[in-house]
């Protein structure tokens, strides 16, 4: 026989890789030709080894000869050689090996030589690694390689080698464990599992969801499972490696439907058992559920994940439903537009084209811009929930109101982007404005609007516009103190037909719209704002606090008191007091100013009162702690624009009751037309105003054009006139009661009428 070395340390180092699975490498395959070589040839090298050596004997061996599997025993007196079998019980099963010596004895149709010769082949080629002791972490292999130790005849097999760290595992031979291939059955916890190649049956109890079954050969193997009498589908599995095998087995079918959005993923899953699914148009996914179990719903669009539901599906047959919601932000702005959505280094990008829906990855502040045509517009939202948020952009703010003068009512209907005939409402109010009583808050929806935030009141020093309210340096009683009247545009419109008319503010330009004229006057300069003066005037035309009104001077007289502060002083006149009651209209939506913010001192009053009784408001519009109607009231910071006394208004002349405006007050006067234009509207004789009219050539007027009204209807203010030429005083007095208010019109009295009830107010015109 030939000599076979046995290396004490193996040392084979081939280049060094892992299994891709470290559990059941296909390497350790059972039935492959290698490995079915390396089990037939360990006996006989246990024999090559001395693990079996020769007995021998005077007589044949007995079954109570005490031997090893592939033992030889010599009779010395005859020469036969006997080679044993097998032991059973203690019965030692003897064979006559037909051999002349060892060698010669038969091994699966070999000789024993010819056995090992093959196994030192393998030997030899690498294939098997041969120690008399077992392999360490530092036994040198490559992942699939065989390791003998023919001390313990156990095989080993290397199944993985990283950083210099070799991993053994027992593969065959003498007691260790076999490795074989695995079918693992995902099903419902306590079904029993049946597997089957057609000769062999196994079978294997689920436990937490899964039964494991070793398979002791290739080939097709069938699974089905039981449990509660019913019987699952069944399932074929192929194998043919050593590995690890995964299949479901169920018998268990309910549908979940659910409602995500339209293209989303949706998955259901609990531990090892996912179902998923795509949305259709109606935002609907059917999954059809194999395990009953509590299942967790979620959806994924866009790289968004949406919000997540449980659901316990219990019932086989049964209708299961969930739904679940992203967190989405519909933006709205004009096709066309560059719009960005942005949350920190999340940003989406999009050229506008109707409302566009972001699917949003994160709760947080989005910030969003959009540009077009040089116009920016932006916003933010701030995101928390799973649902949809909303934000309409738009470049210009317009607001509008729509007014049935058919009605008796005094109050409009706020146009919104729905409801606005002319779609040209860009800006939805949703809640009514509250003025504020005393030091009360107050608020309104269009506090966060231009031009309306923007009236503020400033200090002017020396004819220029100086401290702002709240700054250092600011004071209402030693400076004159004037309120700011931000630029817009407006849009009016009357429809006949339908007794309408509607009213629109515009924070910048607007095709259709028109800047207001008390920002252009025709004289060459288009203003980003005018100043009215805060109070009525006092002595030596001031605006300041705490000083009597001036009073008993034609509106010639005041005109030339006004102007003569200097430049840019004028007396408060038409333009500016219609750009003021078409900005309280839009507002409150509501002709009763007296009504929305306060009756003003106005009830039986014998003399007017001081400037500043407003001061002590910390809101912008409503009236001091008092009886309302013996108190001062306030809109946007402007004190007693009714109430109190008379205002003069510049730039309005009435000609037998033919109604004339003029813009540039360096062309102020009385009783006259020149430079001034007709607005084609007449007044109506002296009653309570019906109708305010709407002129073609000047369409920002309010002209009243009809009586008939009363102190709570139509316009609920008074309208005065008379024939032959006119001037216009505005507001009402002390003792004007309800015919008082923001759009009452006094156009009775002539040029050189004066009154200890008439006063003035400034115009700042930078």
């Amino acid at each position: 026989m030939a000599n076979y070395d046995i290396p004490e340390n193996p040392a084979y180092s081939p280049e060094i890789t892992k299994l891709e699975d470290s559990n059941l490498a296909s390497a350790t395959n059972l039935f492959n030709p290698l490995f079915q070589r390396i089990i037939t040839n360990i006996h006989a090298l246990s024999v090559l080894l001395g693990k079996t050596a020769v007995l021998k004997g005077p007589d044949d061996p007995t079954e109570q000869t005490a031997g090893a599997v592939g033992q030889q025993y010599l009779n010395t007196a005859t020469g036969a050689l006997f080679v044993c079998v097998d032991i059973k019980d203690g019965v030692y099963i003897w064979t006559s090996s037909g051999a002349t010596d060892a060698s010669g004895i038969d091994v699966d149709g070999r000789t024993l030589d010819e056995v090992l010769a093959d196994l030192q082949k393998l030997i030899d080629d690498g294939a098997v690694l041969l120690a008399m002791e077992d392999p360490t972490e530092s036994t040198k292999g490559i992942p699939g390689q065989f390791y003998f130790n023919a001390d313990s005849e156990v095989l080993f097999i290397c199944v993985s080698a990283e950083d210099g760290v070799y991993k053994w595992i027992t593969a065959g031979g003498g007691s260790g464990p076999v490795v074989l291939p695995q079918i693992v059955a995902l099903v419902a916890t306590g079904a029993v599992v049946i597997c089957t190649n057609g000769a062999t049956v196994l079978s294997a109890e689920s436990v937490d969801g899964k039964a494991a079954i070793d398979v002791p050969g290739y080939g097709n193997w069938t699974l089905q499972a039981t449990l509660d009498g019913h019987t699952s589908d069944s399932v074929t599995v192929t194998v043919d490696q050593v590995m690890q095998y995964v299949i479901t087995l169920s018998s268990f079918e309910a549908t979940l439907t659910v409602t995500a959005e339209p293209d989303a993923e949706v998955t259901a899953s609990s531990g090892p058992n996912i179902f998923t699914g795509i949305c259709g148009n109606d935002g609907k996914a059917v999954l059809a559920i194999k395990y009953a179990d509590t299942y967790s719903v979620s959806a994924t669009k866009n790289d968004a994940t949406s919000s997540t539901e449980s659901v316990a599906i219990t019932t086989a047959g049964e209708s299961y439903t969930a739904e679940v919601t992203f967190m989405t932000l519909t933006v709205t702005i004009d096709d066309g537009s560059d719009v960005t959505v942005s949350n920190g280094s999340t940003v989406f990008n999009v050229i506008s084209d109707g409302p566009m829906k972001f699917y949003l990855p994160n709760a947080g502040t989005w910030d969003i811009a959009a540009t077009l045509s040089g116009e920016t517009a932006t916003g933010s939202v701030a995101v928390s929930a799973y649902t949809d948020y909303t934000i309409e952009l738009s470049y210009v703010k317009i607001t509008g109101v729509e007014w049935n003068y058919a009605n008796a009512s005094t109050a409009l209907t706020r146009l919104t982007k729905t409801s606005d005939p002319n779609s040209l409402v860009t800006v939805n109010i949703l809640t009514e404005p509250i003025p504020a009583v005393g030091t009360g808050s107050g608020s309104s929806p269009f506090d966060n609007l231009a031009p309306w935030n923007g009236m503020d009141e400033f200090n002017v020093i020396n004819n220029e516009i100086a401290f702002q309210k709240g700054e250092t340096g600011f004071s209402r009683t030693t400076n004159d103190t004037v309120v700011r009247i931000p630029a817009f545009w407006y849009k009016t419109e009357k429809v006949t037909a339908s007794s309408k008319m509607r009213f629109y503010v515009a924070d910048k330009p607007k095709a259709g719209f028109s800047i207001h004229p008390a920002f252009d006057r025709g004289d060459g300069k288009v203003r980003d704002c005018i100043y009215v003066g805060k109070y009525n005037s006092g002595a030596s035309y001031v605006s300041k606090s705490g000083i009597a009104p001036i009073v008993n001077m034609t509106r010639a007289v005041a005109r030339t008191g006004s102007s003569g502060k200097g430049t840019p002083w004028w007396q408060f006149d038409y333009a500016a007091w219609c750009a003021i009651g078409l900005l309280y209209l839009v507002e409150f939506a509501d002709w009763d100013s007296q009504k929305k913010v306060g009756r003003g001192y106005v009830d039986g009053n014998s003399a007017a009162i001081n400037s500043g009784a407003t001061d002590v408001m910390a809101y912008h519009t409503g009236r001091p702690t008092g009886t309302d109607g013996k108190t001062a009231v306030m809109y946007r910071c402007i004190e007693n624009p009714w109430g109190n006394v008379h205002d003069w208004v510049d730039g309005c002349n009435a000609n037998n009751r033919l109604v004339h405006a003029c813009l540039n007050p360096a062309q102020f006067a009385d009783d006259t037309v020149t430079n001034y234009r007709s607005t084609g509207l007449t007044l109506p004789e002296s009653g309570w105003t019906k109708e305010i009219g709407r002129s073609e050539t000047e369409p920002w007027a309010f002209v009243p054009i009809t009586n008939g009204g009363s102190e709570t209807t139509y316009v609920a203010d008074y309208v005065s006139s008379a024939t032959g030429w006119r001037v216009l005083l505005c507001g009402g007095g002390w003792s004007g009661t309800g015919a008082a208010g923001l759009f009452c019109f006094t156009a009775s009295n002539a040029a050189s009428y004066v009154s200890a009830s008439v006063g003035a107010r400034l115009l700042y015109l930078p």
